[in-house]
């Protein structure tokens, strides 16, 4: 496992080579293994494939068309041309929510909710690395719009976690360099 850890990347992707159904069952699989405190599970995955990803494309576009008068000339286009090409960076983008608060048992605070998340990411994360398959953890804007989340059933208190682009690795990429990291300086033990 720790060898997995250290190994995975956010690699480049064989754009044209769709991943097999059970690659891509076992790593949603593994995300819903996460640990959740009280046994919450608050995650939910939209799964976007093939010419799926042209609705994912659309519900960006759309969402950016929206923001033009709010934004200068410069920055709404390069968000509209962003928008146009992120659902096909890989052959496949799961979008992962968080839903907050919706358990029918005792409900944490929020954070323990996206943490648990954020948990299942690195599950779907690790899962791909061990599969041989390339992943890359997006956040940013995207995760913020409002008509995508409205799209999603997302209320107020959820969270948009990122999106995971997943593929097959292409190998004439090379592997990208990751510093090791100075755990020496990240902990301190308390005897």
């Amino acid at each position: 496992m720790l060898e997995t850890i250290k190994n995975r990347r956010s690699n480049a992707y064989v754009l044209d080579k769709p991943l097999a159904s059970k690659d891509l069952e076992q790593i949603i699989e593994a995300a819903c293994w996460a640990p959740t405190h009280h046994k919450t599970q608050p995650w939910k995955f939209v799964v976007y494939e093939a010419e799926g990803r042209k609705k994912l494309t659309d519900l960006y576009v759309a969402a950016v068309e929206k923001q033009k008068d709010r934004l200068d000339a410069q920055t709404y286009k390069q968000r509209l041309e962003k928008a146009r090409g992120a659902a096909y960076r890989a052959p496949v983008v799961i979008a992962v929510s968080c839903l907050v608060g919706r358990s029918e048992l005792k409900n944490p605070p929020a954070w323990e909710d996206e943490a648990a998340t954020a948990a299942a990411i690195q599950n779907m994360l690790l899962t791909a690395e061990s599969l041989g398959i390339a992943s890359y953890w997006r956040t940013g804007w995207f995760t913020e719009l409002e008509d995508v989340r409205k799209a999603y059933g997302l209320e107020a208190s959820d969270r948009i976690m990122g999106y995971i682009y997943l593929g097959y690795k292409d190998p004439d990429k090379p592997e990208p360099i990751r510093p090791t990291p100075k755990v020496s300086e990240k902990v301190e033990y308390v005897k």
